[in-house]
């Protein structure tokens, strides 16, 4: 099991450095799950740091997201979703005032 992630993890960093590094936040995210997964938590977290999507679809699995559990008790990941939360407050209050004004 360990070797076929370790051999996906390697396919998805090399699709996501064909898309242009940070380019494709799918297959970033999908990188942090695999290193999650395979306990390599340090590496998880660097990947949800250049993931950091403000999909509010994405982010609200992120928070529940069985194949990330691992990383429930980093302080940095609860950083990243205190982040992105408050970029994701940022986006609905300038759509607000847009559809306001």
């Amino acid at each position: 099991m360990a070797a076929l992630i370790e051999r996906e993890i390697a396919d998805h960093r090399q699709k996501v450095d064909s898309a242009g590094g940070a380019g494709n936040q799918q297959l970033l995210y999908r990188e942090a799950e695999l290193l999650a997964i395979e306990g390599r938590l340090d590496e998880a977290i660097a990947a949800l740091r250049r993931w950091q999507s403000f999909d509010p679809a994405l982010f609200n699995y992120l928070k529940s997201n069985p194949f990330l559990t691992s990383l429930h008790g980093e302080a940095e990941f609860w950083q990243i979703v205190a982040e992105v939360e408050t970029e994701l407050a940022k986006i609905r209050q300038q759509v607000e005032a847009a559809r306001s004004g």
